[in-house]
């Protein structure tokens, strides 16, 4: 009985224990970023957050002024969290409007915007660091996406490790039964 009270605890402590907190896939910084002056001429978008999951999707878009759609290259995810785009070249003055839709390391999708604006007496752009050097895919109007294959083996791996744990207890209770039984 003793045998059974300690496999039902640790079954249930298994069980409570909380799985780790993840950071959610915040905006941490953007260049330009949210409310910059930027003076005309940036052609590379850097987006970086909390670690994204690197399966993505991951969904960037570009409005200038007039909600006119920029061509913009698919995002190229760099070290885990940031996403890099080339985009047509930023001449004409005005709010322009970065859309993006991500996915934290976690799983949990986030959507937002922020705007910055073009203006001749801006800030010269300058190209993120780590997008610095990268080659970044082609542009295209139709926003840019970047996935890849998620394994369905790893994700099923804590399933499967609590089914065998479960396994594993109710074996350890049948069989103490069956031997308090055949002591009888």
């Amino acid at each position: 009985m003793r045998r059974l009270l300690i496999i039902l605890a640790l079954v249930a402590g298994a069980l409570a224990v909380p799985a780790p907190a993840s950071a959610h896939s915040a905006l941490v910084s953007a260049s330009p970023g949210p409310g910059d002056k930027v003076a005309p001429g940036a052609r590379v978008i850097g987006l970086t957050f909390a670690p994204l999951r690197g399966a993505g999707p991951h969904r960037v878009s570009v409005a200038g002024p007039g909600d006119k759609p920029v061509a913009v290259g698919r995002p190229l995810l760099v070290n885990g969290a940031t996403l890099c785009l080339s985009v047509a070249e930023l001449r004409q003055p005005g709010t322009y409007a970065v859309s993006y839709s991500t996915v934290a390391a976690d799983g949990d999708p986030q959507q937002s915007r922020y705007y910055f604006q073009v203006l001749p007496s801006g800030q010269p752009p300058a190209a993120p660091a780590a997008c610095a050097g990268r080659a970044l895919p082609a542009l295209s109007t139709t926003g840019g996406a970047v996935q890849a294959r998620s394994n369905p083996v790893l994700a099923a791996l804590p399933w499967i490790g609590l089914v065998a744990l479960i396994g594993m207890a109710t074996a350890t209770v049948v069989a103490t039964v069956r031997n308090r039984t055949a002591r009888r």
